[in-house]
C-alpha cells in the first residue's frame, strides 16, 4: 500500500509540474541572448563544432547544448531545438521537485511532508517564471541538488559524477567539490577516487579550454568576475523576491537542521555559491534556482526538528502553531505564484523577431543593425546582426556607415523601448526619417533612413539605409 502511494504521489507530482510549466513553455518567446547561443552551440556540436562569433563559446559550458543536440535529430529545423532547449529546463525542475519528495521521504519517513515539500518545490515562483525558458540553471539546480541527494544514499561515486556533469553545466558546479571533499574527507581513498573520477568528466572540457588559452580571460565567466561592478547584498533580496520571504527566511534557517553527515557540506556550497552571486556584476531571477530544492528541504528539516521537540500533550500549543507556520509558508508561496503567472500573462512578443522574419521574407541576405547579439539575427532568420553596444565610444553614424559599406548592413532596428537606441538615433525615431551628411575616410556621404515597418503599436520602427556619395564627390 505504502509502495502504491509513493507512486501515486510521484506521478501526481510530475502531472501537476506538466500543468504548472506548460504555461510558460507556451508563452515564453522572448529569450535573452544566452539562450541564443546554447542553441547555436547545440546545432554545431551536429558536426563536431563548438564555436560562436567573438570566442564567447568558452563562456558557456558544454553539458547543456550537448542534451539539446541529443535530443534533436539530424537535420531538425530551428523551432525543434528551441522545444527541446524548453523541454529540457521544464523537465529539469520537474525533476528537482521528484528529488526533492524522494529525499524528505527517505530522511523523515513522512509520505505527507515529502509530497507538500516537493508540491512546494513545484510552485516555487521563480520554478513557473524560468521552466518555459531556454538557460542552464534548471539542469544545474537538478544535477546540483542530485549530487548531495546522492551522497545521502550513500552513492558517493555518483555523486562525483553528478558534480562534475554540474561543473560542466555552469562554473559555479566547481564549488561542489570542497563540499564534497568535506564530507569525503574521513575516507582518504575514495576521497581520491572521487576526485580523479570528477577529473576525467571534466578533463575533454579542460584539455579544450587549455586549446583555447589565449581567449580564456577575455570570454569566459573567471573574466566577469574581475568586472569592478557587483551586485552586491541584492542578490540575498532576490533569494527574498522569488522564491517568497517565508520560504526564504524559514529554508534558510532549516538549513542548521540538515543531516548532520550532509549539514556541513550543504552550508558550505550554499555560502560559496551566495558569495560568488554577491560578487558577481549581473543580477538575474535565473541565479536563485539553485538554491530552492535546500530551502525547500530545510524549511521541512526545521518543521520536523520543532514537531520532534514539541511532541507531547505539554506541547500542543506550539505544535499547533508550527503547523500553522507551514500552512502560512505554503500560503505564501500561493501568493507569489500569482504574480507569477500574472507576469507570464504580461510577457511580451519580442517585436525583433516579428520585424527579422518580415525582413528575411523579402531579403534572405538581410544584415540588420539593431538591440541584439549577432547570434540572435541568425537565429531569427537574418543573414547577420549588429548590436549597439559594438559602437562603443564611437559617433554613431559614420560607425553605420562603415557597417553599410564593409558588412552589406541595409536594415536598422529603432526601438522606444531600448535606451540605448533611442539616445543615439532619437532624431529619426521621433521624425520617422533622416538625411545626415556622414564624413567617412575622407569620403562625404549622405546617410539616409526609410522607415519600412512600424510594430508594436509604433515603438518599434525598421528603417531601410542608403548611403551615397555627397555631391560633388
Amino acid at each position: 500500500m505504502r509502495d502504491r502511494q509513493y507512486i501515486y504521489s510521484m506521478s501526481a507530482l510530475i502531472l501537476v509540474g506538466i500543468a504548472a510549466y506548460l504555461p510558460a513553455v507556451l508563452l515564453s518567446q522572448n529569450f535573452i541572448a544566452d539562450s541564443y547561443c546554447y542553441l547555436t552551440l547545440a546545432e554545431g556540436l551536429r558536426s563536431f563544432s563548438y564555436s560562436l562569433p567573438e570566442f564567447r563559446h568558452l563562456k558557456y559550458l558544454p553539458f547543456y547544448p550537448a542534451l539539446i543536440s541529443l535530443l534533436n535529430f539530424p537535420g531538425a529545423g530551428r523551432e525543434v531545438y528551441l522545444i527541446s532547449a524548453k523541454l529540457i529546463s521544464m523537465f529539469s525542475l520537474i525533476g528537482v521537485s521528484l528529488l526533492v519528495f524522494d529525499f524528505l521521504f527517505g530522511e523523515l519517513r513522512s509520505l505527507r511532508l515529502a509530497f507538500l515539500a516537493g508540491l512546494l518545490a513545484l510552485l516555487c515562483p521563480n520554478f513557473i517564471l524560468t521552466s518555459g525558458n531556454i538557460l542552464s540553471e534548471p539542469l544545474f539546480s537538478l544535477l546540483g541538488f542530485a549530487c548531495f541527494f546522492a551522497l545521502a544514499r550513500n552513492r558517493n561515486y555518483l555523486a562525483w559524477i553528478l558534480a562534475g556533469l554540474a561543473a560542466l553545466t555552469r562554473w559555479e558546479g566547481l564549488l561542489l567539490v570542497p563540499a564534497l571533499a568535506l564530507r569525503e574527507g574521513k575516507t582518504p581513498r575514495r576521497l581520491l577516487k572521487g576526485l580523479l573520477l570528477g577529473v576525467l568528466i571534466y578533463s575533454p572540457w579542460g584539455w579544450f579550454v587549455l586549446s583555447h588559452r589565449s581567449e580564456f580571460f577575455t570570454y569566459s565567466y573567471p573574466q566577469e568576475l574581475m568586472i569592478p561592478s557587483h551586485t552586491g547584498l541584492f542578490f540575498l533580496l532576490d533569494v527574498l523576491l522569488f522564491l517568497s520571504p517565508l520560504l526564504a527566511l524559514l529554508g534558510a534557517a532549516g538549513l542548521g537542521f540538515f543531516p548532520k553527515r550532509l549539514r556541513p557540506g550543504v552550508i558550505l556550497y550554499l555560502a560559496a555559491y551566495t558569495g560568488v552571486h554577491i560578487f558577481w556584476h549581473w543580477r538575474a531571477m535565473r541565479f536563485t534556482l539553485p538554491l530552492v530544492p535546500f530551502f525547500i528541504s530545510g524549511l521541512f528539516f526545521l518543521f520536523a526538528g520543532l514537531r520532534k521537540k514539541w511532541e507531547g500533550g505539554k506541547f500542543a500549543r506550539e505544535r499547533r502553531a508550527s503547523v500553522a507556520a507551514l500552512v502560512v509558508t505554503a500560503v505564501s508561496v500561493l501568493g507569489f505564484d500569482v504574480y507569477a503567472y500574472m507576469r507570464l500573462a504580461r510577457l511580451p512578443a519580442d517585436a525583433r523577431i516579428e520585424a527579422a522574419q518580415k525582413l528575411a521574407a523579402s531579403d534572405q541576405a538581410a544584415v540588420v543593425i539593431g538591440d541584439m547579439d549577432p547570434v540572435m539575427a541568425r537565429w531569427w532568420g537574418l543573414k547577420r546582426g549588429f548590436s549597439w553596444r559594438e559602437l562603443g565610444t564611437r559617433k554613431p553614424y559614420p560607425w553605420v556607415a562603415e557597417r553599410y559599406l564593409k558588412d552589406g548592413a541595409r536594415y536598422l532596428f529603432w526601438s522606444g523601448s531600448d535606451r540605448f537606441s533611442t539616445d543615439l538615433f532619437k532624431e529619426p525615431g521621433q521624425k520617422g526619417y533622416l538625411s545626415q551628411p556622414v564624413p567617412y575616410e575622407g569620403r562625404n556621404y549622405l546617410l539616409t533612413f526609410y522607415p519600412m515597418y512600424f510594430l508594436d503599436q509604433g515603438r518599434l520602427i525598421v528603417f531601410n539605409l542608403e548611403l551615397r556619395p555627397a555631391e560633388g564627390e
